[in-house]
This record gives C-alpha cells, structure tokens and sequence, in this order.
C-alpha cells in the first residue's frame, strides 16, 4: 500500500523554498574571478538572481487537511464528523526549518529536502502525530503552465516516507484510528505532495512561496518509498500534460493525476481539457472504466490531490491485467495519457547520490508489466550526463566542464536483471574522479537505464527522475595540522560568496569571525547529514573536508 490506498488524507496549502540564487550560477563558484554584484539581486540570470540572500529554508505555511478517506472508500470533509479535517499539515514550529538543496550547480533538476519534520493535527489537543519527512528529490518536473515564467511555471512532486512516527491520539477521529492501524510492523506513512505556482517575485507578499497539494496513507516494507511501482501513465505527443501513476488493489482501480494535468495560471485552477475518460486501450478501441468527474471543480484538486479512484467489475479486472490503461477527451477521442504498449515500466527507488572516493551505494529497482511485479526481467544501463551537460551554463558564462568525466570514477554493471520480487538492486563504486571541474569539487554523472538488452540512446531520457544522478567528491588527504591560510580559507571563502545570508551570522572568509564561532561552526558541522542543522545546509562538502574543518576547529592555526 501507499498513499494512493486507503485510509487516505488530503491536505491543501502553501511550502515555502527560500534557496540561495548565487549558487545557481556555476561559474560563482570561482571565487577568483566572483564580483560583488553576484550577491545583488537582479533580473533573469544577471547578477545573483531573485534571491541571493536566500537561507535554503523549506517548510510548509497554512497547510490544512482537506479531507479523509476511509479504509472502506467512504469519505469526510466535515471537521464536526471526523475532528482531524481542518487541522494543520506543517512543519514542526518547534525545530529548524527543513533545507532544499541542489545536488550540485549543475545538477539542478533533482532538490532534495533535508531535515524536514512534519506535525500532522492539533499536537497540543492531543489530537494527530509527528515525524520525520525522509531525504527525497522533486520527480516529474514539467512546465505546468506553459504562458508563465521560471520558475512560477514548473510543477513537481515529492513522495517519501515519514519516519519516527510520535502517535498523539487518536482522540474521537476514525481516521486517525484507521491509519495507525493500517501501517503494521513498518511504522511508517507515505507520503506525496504536488508543488507548483512558485513565486519568484520578490516584491510579492507571497515571495519564494508557492502551491502544495498532497496526501498522505499507509506504507509497507515491499514497496518503493519515492514512487509508485505500479502502472505508468506516459504523456502522449503534441499534449499539454504531464505522466501519472495508476495501481489496481483488489477491484479499485487509483490514479494519480496530481501532477499531471495544466493549470490556466500559476497555482492556480486546471485547465478545461474536455470531458476526460478512464479508459483500456485495447486492440478493438478504446473501452470506458469510468470518467474522471468534476476535475474542473473549484474544489477537486485541493480535496483529492488529484487521485481518482474507480470501481472495476470482474471483466474489467481480467481485460487491464493485459490492456495498457490510458486517459482519453470524449471529445476528439484524443489520448493524453497512455502505459506503454507492453505495459512495462522500471524505475528506481533513489535516483540521486553523493558518493566519497571508495564509497559503494546502492539503489533498487523495480520493474512491473501492467503493474505487476516481474522476474527475470533485464535492465540495461550506460552513461549519459547530457542532462548535467546541458546546465553547465546557467548565466552568462559557462561554468566548468566537461561533466561525466572521468567515467572511471564511477562505476556498475551495464546489465541487471530482476529477482523473483521483480526487483534488483544496482551498485554504484566510486572512486576518485581527481579535479576535472577546477574550482568546483568532485564530477557528477549521470546513468540511464531501461528494461531489455539496450541502453536507452544518450539523451533520450528528458526526466531528470528516472536517470541515476551522482556526485563524486574529489579525493581530500587530511593534512596533520590544518591552517586556515591553506586548508580552510579556501573552502570558507567560497562558501562567503554563494551563501550572503551567513554573513549575520559569521564572516565565513575572516579569520577571526571564524575562530570566535569556532564552537557553534563545529557543532553543526559535527551533526548527522539528516539533521536540518547540518552544515554545510547545501550538503556539497566531501567527508574527508568536513572531518578536515573540525579537526582545524580543534586547533585554529593560521
């Protein structure tokens, strides 16, 4: 099960991404050639952008639960029939705000939130839970409303898992009992939000906010924690919408839309696309499962999250366990949304890494034919940062190239092939990459994969998502005794130029602001990568140079 099953919450508001633009720009991190301009904000790519002075905050603002639905499909927006509806989805007051972070500057089509906690209900009435939101990037970017700008434009979502789960109570709230008994022996919940309208304005009163729309239900150990491993619905040609996700469990059939279909202004209503059908495509035409009702409504998508959920008779059960399932207009018969032929769909559970010099990581990957899991099934996969290579000039000047390179430094198998489970995990060795990008650490790369005896074609792959995408730091011998002059400056300093807003706090590139915070400075340094105090917050500093820091931290030597 996951958030696409039953018992289902629907929350509806506003997240807030406050990064630092400075860094978007690849060609800042020289910090012999940065200008002082770089920290002034300034039109388009010019400058530091719209916010140099941002503090990579995430978290959520007046997010509220819209609607519940029960384990027996039944459902509640009434707050006076089940208490948990209207109460708040936000981030934990109480703690540090969660961080988004790039995996590198060019790299940037894959943030991740850090650090992120979660109060779900009314805590202080006793009513609800908290947890920890894990580690995960945005998926499926796609221009959602195609008459606006970047970044206003885009539409995304993030789907994970929370974690150490703190039950309130329950209080009087059927749902609340429901879910916590629906999650088992996982203690865990699954979640998925949609993020969209982001305003980029900075004379806006809702500046570096935007739209977030998202459910949360049970989660249990088989399954990915970033993506259905169901059925995907694949964008069809000279279409407007974006790929969603469908899964079958008993008679029901869900589907996820909520990332999929155009706005007609940024964040805000959907576009009329016509009356929409669920539909199987088989080989005789199209055959009806049921319309997609109301999407047009005021209310549809912040009450649903963009889920639709069909009852499917037992003929219609035998036909789409072998027909791709599709989205089609009644008027024009036009399909927007259709599986692949085959019904094969593969993809993995984490898709982005930061990887020292003789590190191993791993990711799993699953691969289902009309949604369900196969075995003995191959994956291909090659190299390909065509994605990365394309980002390499964010301004005016190119940053450092070329990316990829060497392929050395990071190496796995070019074919896996799937388990009885209809999964297979991949290993991913680095090793060191030595200094290709100069005055940017380490290289990062890019891996494409697909079912069957071939790679994918190098720069087929347009979904940042369903690439692998790897840094790896460059190698770092820890000298005895660190010097500020040598070792540390270096570091600080560019760290000073991309992130202005430390300067209230500390002069990253004075040695003597440094040394009188040396206490507080190793103590973030020295906390888990998960905690939101982590530094650096943009998560981009290879081990051996953060164990470097807190050793000179010991022992400020000029």
């Amino acid at each position: 099960m996951s958030y696409l099953h039953l018992p289902r919450l629907v929350f509806a508001g506003q997240f807030q991404a406050d990064p630092s633009t400075v860094n978007n720009d690849p060609e800042h991190f020289d910090s012999a050639t940065f200008k002082p301009n770089y920290q002034q904000p300034g039109p388009g790519e010019t400058n530091g952008w719209w916010n140099p002075s941002g503090s990579a905050a995430w978290r959520f603002r007046n997010c509220t639960i819209q609607q519940v639905f029960y384990e027996d499909g039944t459902s509640c927006s009434d707050p006076t029939v089940d208490p948990i509806v209207g109460t708040p989805v936000n981030d934990n007051e109480a703690a540090i705000e969660g961080k988004l972070v790039d995996l590198d500057s060019e790299c940037q089509m894959v943030s991740e939130v850090w650090g992120f906690k979660l109060l779900v209900g009314e805590i202080s009435q006793s009513l609800g839970f908290g947890g920890d939101f894990v580690c995960t990037p945005f998926a499926d970017i796609f221009v959602r409303y195609p008459q606006g700008q970047a970044d206003s434009y885009f539409g995304a979502f993030y789907q994970s898992v929370i974690s150490g789960i703190n039950w309130a109570s329950a209080g009087t709230s059927r749902f609340l009992e429901e879910l916590a008994v629906s999650i088992g022996e996982s203690g865990l919940l699954s979640i998925k939000f949609n993020v969209d309208g982001y305003d980029d304005d900075s004379t806006s009163a809702n500046f570096t906010f935007g739209r977030v729309v998202g459910s949360i239900g049970p989660y249990l150990p088989d399954e990915p924690k970033r993506f259905v491993a169901g059925r995907a619905l694949l964008a069809q040609p000279n279409t407007s919408v974006n790929m969603g996700y469908a899964q079958i469990t008993g008679n029901l059939l869900s589907i996820d839309l909520g990332n999929s279909l155009p706005t007609q202004s940024a964040g805000g209503p959907l576009v009329d696309l016509g009356a929409l059908e669920v539909v199987l495509l088989g080989s005789g035409g199209p055959v009806s499962l049921g319309p997609i009702a109301g999407y047009t409504d005021a209310n549809w998508y912040s009450q649903t999250a963009g889920i639709v959920t069909l009852s499917l008779n037992s003929d219609q059960l035998t036909q789409a366990a072998t027909t791709p399932i599709g989205i089609v207009t009644s008027e024009g018969n036009q399909t927007l949304l259709a599986e692949a032929p085959n019904g094969v769909w593969v993809r993995a559970d984490d898709f982005v890494f930061r990887l020292n010099p003789g590190d191993t990581e791993s990711t799993t990957f699953y691969l289902t034919t009309f949604g369900q899991r196969s075995a003995n099934q191959q994956i291909s996969l090659n190299y390909d940062s065509s994605q990365m290579q394309g980002q390499i000039q964010q301004g005016p000047i190119p940053g450092p190239k070329p990316v990829g390179k060497p392929t050395t430094a990071l190496t796995f198998p070019l074919s896996i092939t799937t388990g009885p489970e209809g999964t297979v995990q991949l290993p991913l060795q680095a090793s060191d990459p030595g200094d290709p990008r100069t005055y940017i650490d380490g290289q990062v790369y890019g891996v494409t994969y697909g079912p069957g005896n071939t790679a994918p074609a190098v720069g087929s792959v347009q979904n940042p998502s369903q690439i692998l995408n790897a840094l790896v730091w460059s190698g770092y011998e820890i000298p005895a005794t660190p010097t500020w002059t040598n070792d540390v400056e270096p570091i600080f300093q560019q760290y000073a130029n991309l992130y202005p807003v430390m300067k209230q706090f500390v002069d990253l590139s004075n040695y003597n602001s440094v040394v009188a915070a040396a206490s507080a400075i190793k103590q973030v340094f020295g906390v888990p990568v998960t905690d939101p105090r982590y530094m650096p917050v943009t998560r981009d500093l290879s081990r051996a140079k953060r164990q470097m820091i807190i050793r000179w931290l010991d022992n400020p030597v000029e």
